[in-house]
């Protein structure tokens, strides 16, 4: 960001935003740090120093302005930790760090608007940070509005078009329209509509299948969420439950296309960080015994 001239979070859209492969760096980026804490938390010898590390690389990030890319992999490592029990505080403990998450992300808000230091630091609060979270109510509200207006349900549309275009993208003759033209994700539509409010887990599950569909979708993620955790702290399939897991943290507040887009970085990242680990704790060894038997013979 510094070697680009990026001081702000207006100049970090504009320039990231501005160039597809200039936003999928900085995405894939952000995909390894994250991978990088993940496998740290889970392998490392000194897990609690490398959560430090991360959380001092989250306070510079945050001055920028982007806060999903920092909370969201930090909720999870603190889970990770936690689950190991590797990381105890009494509840005062955590009092006092939800007070501190919920101020810097009101502050890390402000960075967006056009706002004085004074005017930023008087703004920062934990109450102002727990209003902007209750903003994450506006998608459903905008969605059951969409519904009594007459539009129909998508009957998981939303849920299968983010796979439909990844199809398309490697099978040739596959019909695909820009993604800025598809109005089955629902970011895009969301944009279109109303502006870049971010979605809801809640707001998807409406659109596609009414009120309803609620009970249900609690039941399943609950599921799917112990599930995954479970295999990550056993440190089973975590190339496959630690993507589910960013998946379902992501879509809390953003559409099913956009968790599924950044889960899938973080499968890539995990990918290509456990590639060389593998090597070199497994075949490295292995090819270094079997030279040192012909060496010998």
């Amino acid at each position: 960001m510094l070697a680009n001239g990026v001081s702000n979070y207006r100049e970090y859209v504009a320039h990231f935003s501005g160039s597809v492969w200039g936003n999928r760096v900085i995405r894939a980026a952000y995909s390894l740090i994250a991978a990088a804490a993940f496998l740290c938390a889970l392998y490392g010898r000194r897990p609690l120093a490398a959560g430090l590390v991360f959380a001092l690389w989250g306070a510079a990030v945050f001055i920028l302005g982007p806060r999903n890319e920092v909370v969201l992999p930090g909720l999870i490592v603190v889970a990770i930790l936690v689950a190991r029990g590797l990381l105890r505080l009494p509840w005062w403990g955590w009092s006092a760090a939800v007070v501190v998450v919920l101020t810097a992300s009101s502050a890390a808000a402000l960075v967006r608007w056009d706002a004085t230091e004074l005017s930023r630091l008087a703004a920062a609060s934990p109450l102002a940070g727990l209003g902007e979270l209750g903003w994450s109510l506006r998608p459903v509200v905008v969605v059951l509005e969409w519904i009594e207006a007459g539009d129909p349900l998508r009957w998981g549309q939303t849920y299968v078009a983010p796979f439909d275009r990844y199809i398309g993208s490697v099978l040739p003759g596959w019909n695909r329209v820009p993604a800025a033209e598809d109005m089955r994700l629902m970011n895009v539509l969301v944009a279109d509509r109303v502006g870049t409010i971010g979605f809801s887990i809640v707001a998807e599950a409406i659109i596609n299948f009414g009120i309803w569909a609620l009970m249900p979708l609690g039941f399943l993620v609950g599921s799917v969420v112990t599930l995954a955790g479970r295999l990550v702290v056993s440190r089973r399939a975590i190339i496959l439950a630690l993507p589910v897991l960013v998946l379902l943290f992501v879509h809390i507040r953003q559409s099913w296309a956009t968790s599924v887009a950044m889960s899938m970085f973080v499968f890539f990242a995990l990918l290509a960080l456990m590639i060389p680990i593998a090597v070199a704790r497994y075949v490295w060894p292995w090819l270094m015994t079997i030279w040192g038997k012909n060496a010998r013979a």
